[in-house]
């Protein structure tokens, strides 16, 4: 079964994650949201961290301070992996979501914003900027859940 959890991660969070987290980051997670150009992004990486840490802490009964998250290769977060827990965080606009289960997992979301169908040419295929054009009458969101499968397909490939 996958559990999904969300928290609010907006500019007027800031000081509440910074607070609560940046004390608990090693210094390449430090190094990492220290990085980001944009404060808002630094907020919503922090927040996933924040909620990750809150739902592994009660599921394994640890001490918030006791979980430490390390990131693979990939980035993708991971915890001490004879827990038995899987976790994946995201964040776009003012959220920050974690998914958490007893096998892999994976959580993504989107912020539904217009899309400028004119740069696709530089991101897909011929074939997924037609699709996407065809869609142009359409909702904005068709376009989003395309451009979000594709990005997650290329993840994977």
């Amino acid at each position: 079964m996958v559990e999904t959890y969300a928290t609010p991660a907006g500019r007027m969070y800031e000081m509440f994650y910074f607070d609560r987290m940046y004390p608990y980051l090693n210094s390449e997670r430090r190094e990492h949201i220290n990085s980001f150009l944009h404060a808002e992004d630094a907020i919503r990486s922090l927040a996933g961290d924040w909620l990750a840490r809150i739902v592994l802490s009660e599921k394994l009964h640890l001490n918030f301070s006791e979980i430490l998250i390390d990131h693979d290769e990939n980035g993708k977060p991971f915890y001490n992996s004879s827990s038995g827990i899987n976790f994946n965080i995201s964040h776009s606009g003012d959220w920050s979501v974690c998914a958490v289960s007893e096998l892999p997992v994976g959580i993504d979301i989107e912020m539904v914003q217009p899309i400028d169908l004119s740069i696709a040419k530089d991101c897909f295929t011929e074939n997924e900027c037609k699709t996407m054009n065809s869609f142009a009458d359409s909702t904005e969101q068709n376009n989003l859940i395309i451009s979000t499968i594709s990005g997650q397909l290329k993840k994977v490939i």
